[in-house]
């Protein structure tokens, strides 16, 4: 599960740092019916009041993972999309799914909470103090009827790192229309009459990682010692979402 992102923008000269929280950090929508309205919350629990902006944008990932983002304004209806929160308070956020009723794959998008630079303070202290402005990242999925991922394996090479060190480069393909989370990921790779299954710390950037419904994903891991230049065959498992 793809967790929400607070982003630190810039840093200015102002009244002390306000903050707020944006929850859920993911939600699944259903593309009709009561499903497909949902609610979010932000939070602000600082003393301070802040102004926040909500959005929605599409979500699109390459094959390494980096994400791209485009306005999605004709998909939701987000209300109020604009708020401003005094301290301690919280604000329910309505979002409305308007795009289609039968997708054919779960469909992407990121709700977007930013705090608009914008003074609310009443007070004027003199003194440079630090104010962060907080952009959240959430995660929604449009998610059809009995939708389910397949992942299943694309490719897997190797290449010389520049270290001299020989790297598994595998590209991994959800063939199925909803997205994937890599959790609990196990992976055995075995070469002549040899198998290893590969500890935890060689799996980092792997483990836990996300693959969208009919996208590919390429990872690049550490070669075990021995396995450099032979043929590898890789068995792997993970606990799906759904």
């Amino acid at each position: 599960m793809v967790r929400a992102v607070a982003v630190g923008l810039f840093l200015a000269l102002s009244s002390a740092a306000s903050a707020f929280v944006l929850s859920p950090s993911t939600m699944d929508f259903e593309p009709a019916g009561r499903g497909a309205n949902r609610n979010f919350q932000l939070e602000n629990p600082s003393d301070q009041p802040v102004a926040v902006q909500v959005s929605i944008v599409t979500r699109q990932m390459d094959v390494d993972g980096n994400e791209t983002y485009s306005p999605a304004d004709s998909d939701f209806t987000v209300y109020p999309p604009q708020t401003v929160l005094q301290p301690r308070q919280n604000q329910t956020i309505r979002v409305m799914w308007l795009g289609k009723t039968k997708p054919l794959k779960e469909l992407n998008y990121r709700i977007v909470a930013e705090q608009l630079p914008v003074n609310l303070s009443k007070e004027n202290k003199p003194g440079a103090k630090l104010n962060i402005m907080l952009r959240y990242l959430g995660t929604i999925y449009v998610v059809p009827k009995g939708a389910k991922s397949k992942v299943v394996l694309d490719s897997i090479s190797q290449e010389k790192a520049k270290d001299d060190k020989t790297r598994l480069i595998i590209t991994l393909h959800n063939q199925g229309n909803a997205h994937a989370l890599l959790r609990d990921l196990k992976l055995q790779l075995t070469a002549d009459d040899k198998t290893v299954e590969l500890p935890e710390e060689a799996l980092q950037g792997m483990a836990a990682e996300n693959v969208l419904s009919q996208q590919k994903r390429r990872f690049v891991i550490p070669c075990p010692e021995g396995f450099e230049g032979k043929p590898v065959q890789v068995k792997y498992e993970f606990n799906a979402p759904r």
